[in-house]
């Protein structure tokens, strides 16, 4: 029949749902939206349409343009933001994060090709780790890469791809072709990023678990002030050595405050 697109949307939502509830699903399902797609429409309908208890799906998607889209900002549970967009534009970024924080919904910053820094084969190691830092500095609730194993042809000799940075689609690499028991292999790039998930952990533990050195964990934050922008080029070997006096200052800083933090645990009772 001539069913329209809105009408076969609901029909496969309403069976949609109905599976997740029988399966015990539902809480943990998100329903994700392509920045291009995102529109009121799109969500008017996802919100129409509820499970037993009167609840709608829970939606992800990721946007880059959330000044002139703030409605549709605030109207995603789980929103991932350019890292650009956030940098151009900090004071609306901290009150987006404060309105959606109010709403219960959670927000991260995402980073992909064009982004400088960036986190692409050719691209400095401590960009992949002042990136977090910067995440973290930002008071998201974490980071996202957009693109984790999406590899070109013969990753192992060449990362070039035809329209993106080497290395933008793939943060580990695949084992060879004819390998017997073949396994994903690690990057630079991803281990930086660990290692900037692990110390930005570490300031949130400490801030939660002694809340009188939270103006000290902010300090150490301080040190990153480098901007992120879009670019079309890598960045020079000036704003490398920029991005490496910042996270050597924030080095050095985490590790005071980390032996500040054992001294106080150490003279404690129950609680720090």
């Amino acid at each position: 029949g001539n069913i329209v697109p809105d009408a076969m949307w609901t029909h496969f939502l309403t069976d949609l749902i109905k599976r997740l509830e029988e399966k015990g699903w539902f809480d943990d399902a998100y329903i994700g939206i392509d920045e291009r797609g995102f529109s009121a429409a799109a969500f008017d309908l996802i919100e129409s349409i509820k499970n037993s208890e009167g609840e709608c799906l829970k939606t992800a998607g990721a946007m880059d343009n959330f000044v002139n889209k703030w409605n549709l900002a605030l109207r995603v549970t789980d929103l991932n933001v350019g890292d650009t967009a956030a940098a151009a534009h900090p004071a609306e970024f901290a009150r987006l994060l404060a309105e959606r924080e109010a709403k219960g919904y959670r927000t991260t910053l995402y980073s992909c090709t064009e982004h400088s820094p960036g986190q692409f084969s050719l691209s400095a190691p401590v960009e992949s780790y002042w990136i977090i830092l910067n995440a973290g500095m930002m008071d998201t609730a974490g980071f996202l890469r957009w693109a984790y194993d999406a590899w070109v042809a013969d990753p192992l000799n060449d990362t070039t791809h035809n329209a993106f940075e080497p290395g933008d689609c793939f943060l580990v690499f695949p084992d060879e072709k004819d390998a017997e028991n073949p396994k994903a292999y690690s990057s630079v790039r991803l281990e930086r990023i660990a290692e900037g998930v692990r110390d930005v952990n570490k300031l949130m533990y400490i801030a939660k678990n002694a809340p009188a050195l939270s103006a000290q964990v902010d300090e150490v934050f301080a040190n990153i002030q480098y901007r992120l922008t879009t670019s079309h080029s890598y960045l020079s070997d000036s704003a490398i050595n920029t991005l490496r006096g910042e996270t050597a200052g924030f080095k050095a800083d985490l590790n005071a405050l980390t032996e500040r933090y054992i001294a106080l645990l150490d003279g404690a009772t129950n609680d720090v």
